[in-house]
């Protein structure tokens, strides 16, 4: 139970709280980093005071205010099925990350926006009914959902064949994958865990996609990837290289030159990163 008058949840709040059960939301707050719920593996149900002007909760599951878009599902809530009430407009990202005691799951037909990695790691997933049209559909959506036999979508949607498996599944539409600016956005918001589940590692190689396109900023960040050990191994030599690379991003002629001394780990990646910026 939070106290009246606390405003804000801070990022590190449940980070360790893993016997947490229950989160009781006074009308006081406003703002709380809901993705770091599902580190909470037994907590089934959420509550809200009914004066709180954010946020809203129906039978244990936390809604934004007024109920179209649907913010947490518990880890451990009771049930394996499970229907999105009527009205909800938008599924956030992470919404159902790890509810893995779920095999179903039924959204209405107002559902037109499903964020990232709603159902990711939903390892007892079996079936899914998506009866409206969709206008957005995240990445990630159905990773890791292993059991899964069935989603059916009457509307349109960017779903393509093989999109449950690959690792670049689409942001928007397959053009986003060679678009720098939504590869660091998106790569950044999974390293610190901003409004996404935190996964570094994925958070590190859409910045080393960005890179290999040639773009400055997703090299510098690359670069402080490698320096901190964020995402990846931690490397201070590759880190080095790639600051480098960035430094001289207007000096063609000191890219040429460090083409000749390309460190052997990452070396697809550069070569590819010296290519773009040097056409």
């Amino acid at each position: 139970v939070f106290l009246e008058g606390v405003e804000l949840i801070g990022r590190d709040m449940f980070s360790e709280l893993s016997e947490l059960m229950t989160v009781d939301i006074p009308t006081s707050l406003v703002s709380i980093k809901v993705e770091q719920l599902h580190s909470c593996v037994k907590l089934f149900s959420v509550s809200v005071s009914e004066n709180n002007t954010m946020f809203s909760s129906e039978d244990g599951v936390l809604f934004n205010k007024e109920k179209t878009s649907l913010v947490c599902y518990p880890p451990a809530k009771s049930g394996d099925c499970y229907e999105v009430p009527n009205g909800v407009e938008m599924i956030a990202s992470g919404a159902f990350y790890s509810c893995a005691r779920l095999t179903s799951i039924t959204l209405p037909a107002t559902v037109t926006k499903i964020g990232f990695s709603v159902f990711e790691n939903c390892s007892g997933l079996e079936s899914v009914e998506i009866p409206g049209t969709l206008e957005v559909f995240g990445c990630w959506v159905f990773c890791n959902c292993n059991k899964l036999k069935n989603v059916n979508i009457t509307g349109e949607s960017y779903i393509e064949e093989g999109e449950f498996d690959k690792f670049y599944t689409l942001i928007s539409n397959e053009n986003s994958l060679n678009d720098p600016e939504s590869l660091i956005n998106i790569g950044e918001r999974y390293l610190e865990g901003e409004g996404v589940p935190q996964i570094p590692e994925r958070g590190f190689k859409l910045l080393k996609r960005a890179s290999e396109l040639g773009n400055e900023e997703a090299i510098y960040k690359l670069a402080k990837c490698y320096v901190k050990g964020k995402g990846t191994k931690k490397d201070k030599k590759l880190g080095s290289f790639y600051r480098k690379i960035g430094e001289n991003a207007d000096n063609s002629s000191t890219l040429d030159q460090m083409c000749q001394s390309i460190p052997s780990e990452d070396k697809d990646v550069i070569i590819n990163c010296l290519k773009a910026m040097s056409a």
